[in-house]
């Protein structure tokens, strides 16, 4: 995915949790905006407090939690 694209998912005010899909399969809940986007990584913070750092080429989708002005349920982790 190219940086402007998930810069602005990132940079949305009022933030609006996201859910990133990466081409492996693997999804990230993102719930909070703390996070970092250069030309060739991200990094964002998981709600368990760790940071996850990915290669922008691996996002395959990032989309809003948010639906008809309400939050998807949180995941039972």
């Amino acid at each position: 995915m190219r940086h402007e694209e998930v810069n602005r998912a990132f940079q949305r005010r009022p933030f609006q949790p996201l859910l990133v899909r990466m081409v492996s399969g693997v999804e990230y809940r993102i719930r909070t905006p703390e996070s970092i986007v250069s030309p060739r990584f991200a990094a964002f913070l998981l709600h368990d407090g760790t940071i996850e750092t990915v290669a922008l080429e691996y996002i395959e989708a990032i989309r809003s939690m948010v639906r008809n002005g309400r939050r998807e349920p949180k995941d039972r982790r």
